[in-house]
This record gives structure tokens, sequence and C-alpha cells, in this order.
């Protein structure tokens, strides 16, 4: 317990102590309360960036200052100046760049319409050769370099086949398109119902005896003597054709000949030719047709009459048949047409015994058409060019000759019809007027 007291005065006396020495001190010795940070007033520093907030700062009445983020300041893109960038292309339209106005760097790229570029198609080159039966194509590529092409169909380009060089395929000649197209087609061939030979060909629409029934009949009557052993003057067969009538026989069927024909008739008896009707085909099948005249003859073989087409080929192998008269082979009558492939057609005074004093025309052409694809026409010198020609027409009526192929060994009387040369035919000593 006397501790206790003791204890409680050591600390009574302490106390007072102190207070009396703190309320002697003189009043400058006071210590003042510490200063606190004021911050109220903040200004924005201007400083935001595109997608970044700013700041703001406010200064103490100390002079210290504070800042801050500025929320809600971030600056947008902003892009108003934009530069094309001459990128368009063919139906493309081109981009345009801006570059940020805040400053940041950032660039935007968009579509710029309406700056797409129409193709430039100019330099076009025809895709392929002559075709036939349609009109070209021809391609260009366009100029601006995207790739694109275009093509075209040229009107007015297209062609017919052209088939010229028969040659002859087994038994038959065939020719390809001379365009390069593969297309091919065979020359007419003899239909199976046709005359073998020719000296039995039956005669129709006679003015003869009812006995005299084929062509070699025909050939026995005219050559017959009358009755003072003389030859006969003036025997004439007569037909009707398109209601008039003319000298000679109808042929509007196919002859295959298996032998010679040697037709041998007196002058006075000349009317013994062989009037074309209709589309008839002659397969010289390497044999010959011999027409052996005399003196005063001039009249043709053949006659082609209008509407009418004669096909002279040769289906053996040799190809070395013939048509061979002393005047005339063939007349083609306007409107009608004769189409040589292959064979020879000539004047042979040895084979015919023509008087060549009154000259010689193997084709006369009398106002209609004449194509020569092959074979060749013969005639003999003369010293009148133009009677001794390979083809002639002394009556001016015109006509056409179609030159593909073949060879023409004479003189051309070309004064009255037109001659065209056409594949390159071989001429040999022709002169083309």
């Amino acid at each position: 317990m006397k501790k206790f007291l003791m204890s409680m005065l050591v600390l009574l006396i302490v106390v007072s102590a102190t207070c009396f020495a703190v309320a002697c001190k003189q009043p400058s010795q006071v210590s003042e309360p510490a200063h606190r940070h004021s911050f109220t007033n903040y200004v924005f520093n201007n400083d935001a960036k595109c997608g970044v907030d700013g700041t703001k700062t406010a200064t103490c009445s100390c002079g210290e200052t504070n800042t801050k983020t500025a929320s809600g300041t971030a600056l947008s893109h902003s892009f108003t100046n934009y530069v094309f960038n001459n990128d368009a292309k063919c139906d493309v339209d081109g981009t345009k760049t801006a570059t940020c106005d805040n400053g940041c760097g950032t660039k935007k790229t968009v579509v710029a319409y309406g700056t797409a570029v129409h193709h430039a198609f100019i330099n076009y080159v025809y895709d392929e050769e002559i075709t036939c039966g349609r009109n070209r194509t021809k391609t260009a590529v366009c100029e601006k370099g995207c790739g694109a092409t275009e093509t075209v169909r040229v009107m007015g380009t297209m062609v017919e086949h052209s088939f010229t060089k028969y040659v002859l395929d087994g038994e038959k000649l065939v020719a390809t398109c001379d365009n390069g197209c593969g297309e091919t087609k065979e020359a007419p061939v003899v239909k199976e119902n046709s005359t073998t030979v020719g000296k039995d060909l039956a005669i129709k629409d006679k003015t003869v005896p009812a006995d005299v029934e084929t062509f070699e009949d025909a050939m026995a009557w005219v050559n017959t003597l009358d009755d003072n052993g003389n030859k006969k003057k003036n025997v004439k067969i007569k037909c009707e054709i398109g209601g008039v009538e003319k000298n000679g026989i109808l042929l509007d069927s196919d002859v295959k000949l298996t032998e010679d024909v040697i037709i041998d008739v007196w002058a006075n008896a000349s009317t013994l030719n062989i009037n074309i009707i209709g589309d008839v085909t002659i397969d010289l099948n390497g044999y010959n047709i011999i027409q052996k005249t005399y003196q005063g003859l001039s009249v043709s073989l053949f006659t082609v009459r209008d509407g009418a087409t004669l096909n002279i080929i040769d289906t053996s192998i040799e190809q070395d048949g013939g048509i061979y008269v002393g005047f005339s082979a063939f007349q083609i009558d306007e409107g009608a047409t004769l189409n040589l492939y292959s064979g020879t057609v000539g004047v042979s005074s040895e084979r015919s015994t023509a008087d060549v004093e009154n000259g010689c025309q193997p084709v006369f052409v009398y106002g209609g058409t004449f194509n020569m694809y092959g074979g060749a026409i013969e005639t003999v010198e003369h010293q009148y060019e133009s009677w001794s020609s390979c083809m002639g027409n002394s009556y001016g009526t015109g006509g056409d000759v179609y030159l593909y192929g073949g060879k023409l060994n004479g003189y051309i009387d070309a004064t009255v019809f037109d001659v065209f040369v056409n594949n390159g035919a071989k001429i040999n000593g022709t002169v083309i007027k």
C-alpha cells in the first residue's frame, strides 16, 4: 500500500513540473498548425489524342500543381482530305486515302465510287482461218492490262465450201474443201440404174423407124445407102424438148462405159447429136467416145440444154478415158452447166478423121457455165486461133468459164464470155484475153 502511494506521489510531482514549464514559455515560441494543399480549379491541358484521354491541372495556393486524366476527352479520328490513289481498274472502282486530321498519323482508305474505267479493245486478231458456213471471229485483249478479252463475229467473212481438187479414192472422185475446213465432197457418180454401155442407150422421142431403138441402131440406120447405092442425104433424127423440135436424141440417164463407143456418121447425117436434159453423169471408166466426122460437120456431139447439168468423170485408175471429136464435143446452152472432173476432151485428127481446115472448139460456150475441176482439154493447131481453141463462142451469147484445175492445151477464145482462173489451174500454151 505504501509503495502504491509513493508511486502516485512521484507521478503527481512530474506532471505538475511539466505544466509549470509550459505555462512559463514566451508566446513567440508556440508552433502553428501544418499546411494542407488544396486543388480545386483544374484547367484542361488540350493534350487529348485519338483514342487517348487528355489531362487537366490545378495549382494550390502554395504553388504546388496537380495533373490528372481528364476522363472522356479522348478524340475520334477525323478523315476529311481524301486523295485518289489512281488504282482504278476495268469495271472496278479505285480507292482514295486520307490521313487523320488530328495528326495521329492514322490513315483510312475507302472505295472511290464511280472511278472504274472501261475496257479498251483495239487490236483484234482473227481466231481462225477462213471458215466455211459461218462468219469468222476475232479477239482483242484489253489495252489497259486487266487481261480481259473480247471476241466479236465479223459479218461478211463467211465463205462457202470450195471443192475443186478431185482425186480418185477407190471408185469415186473426192475433193477436200480448199478452205481447209476438212469437209469433203464426192463428184457425181453414175446411178445404179444407169446405162452401162453408151451405144446401147435407148433412143427416146425419136422420128426414125420403129426398129431403130438404140444409139447403135441409129448409127447403122443413118449410114445405110439409098437405092442407088449412094450415101443418104439429109437423114435426120429429131426429138422434142420443151415443145420445140430439136435435132438428135435425148439423154436423161447416166452412162458408164464398158468399151469404146465409136460414132461414125456421114456429114449430111450429122444431126445424130445427143441432147442432155436433167442431171446426167457420164463415167468414161477408162474408155473413149470417138466421133468420126467428115468435111462439112459443124455440130457439137453433146448439147447441154437449158436447166440441165452434164458431169464428165473417169473413175478408172489411169483416168485415161476421153471424148474425141472433129469439131466440138460440147455446146452449153444458156442456163445449162458442164462439169469436167477428169478425162480428156479434145480434137484428134487421128481418132476422128477431123478436117483440120474447118477448125475446132472442143467446148462451145453458148451462154451457159463451164466448170473445169480436172482432166484436160486439147485442140489442134490452126492458122485461125479463134477457130481452133479449147473453148469459144462465135455467136456472142456470153457465158462463164471457171478454171479450177486440170490442163488446157491450146488457145482460149474468151472474147465473148468470162473466164475465171482459180486455184492455180494449169494453162499450157494458152492465151486468155
